[in-house]
């Protein structure tokens, strides 16, 4: 059985020059496949090393439509706070193209591999997700704009080197943003959006 540790895809470790310290990588960045460890990764190894090791190495015969549904939400979020990070502001047209966007990239494989394909469920049929999303990001665009004074990272990734023997902890801080409260007050914040 494999374990946290190994990565059939490379066997380097690098590390970074001083091991107390962050490597801030700007996001969307293609680089080499480094032996690392994240926080979901634990997470899930320790729910069930067998479900962790199969994750991995068996195709699944399909990916819920609310898993891909969710993915969508988030790039459409993500496309608002870089926007706001950008100097500009999304408007509720935009949001929908992101999430469209994001929804269709499951058909747009380079490997030309096909993608699992997407099992609806009850609530959650192809009419009525775009529908929910429509009304999702309405009330999301709402919210945001009335409650972000400030965005200060998006998707900002970063790697440690915690030791020599072990692998490069990676993990990804979604959202750091300063909200207003009631009374208008800056209140800082962070984490998933």
């Amino acid at each position: 059985m494999m374990t946290l540790i190994q990565n059939p895809q490379s066997s380097q470790n690098t590390r970074l020059k001083d091991p107390c310290t962050a490597e801030r990588t700007p996001h969307n960045t293609t680089r080499p496949e480094q032996p690392h460890i994240s926080a979901s990764q634990l997470r899930s190894y320790s729910g069930c090393p067998l479900a962790w090791q199969l994750s991995r190495t068996r195709r699944p015969e399909y990916v819920s439509a609310m898993l891909v549904f969710g993915s969508a939400f988030h790039a459409a979020a993500e496309h608002f706070y870089q926007q706001r990070l950008e100097g500009k502001t999304a408007i509720f047209t935009d949001l929908l193209e992101a999430y469209d966007a994001k929804w269709k990239e499951r058909d747009n494989t380079e490997s030309g591999t096909p993608l699992p394909p997407v099992k609806y469920f009850t609530k959650a049929d192809p009419v009525e997700l775009p529908q929910t999303a429509a009304r999702m990001l309405e009330a999301f665009l709402t919210h945001a704009t009335a409650c972000v004074a400030e965005t200060s990272a998006v998707e900002e990734e970063f790697r440690i080197q915690m030791a020599p023997d072990l692998p490069t902890l990676q993990g990804r801080i979604h959202l750091i943003e300063t909200r207003r409260d009631a009374s208008g007050e800056r209140q800082p914040q962070s984490g998933d959006f």
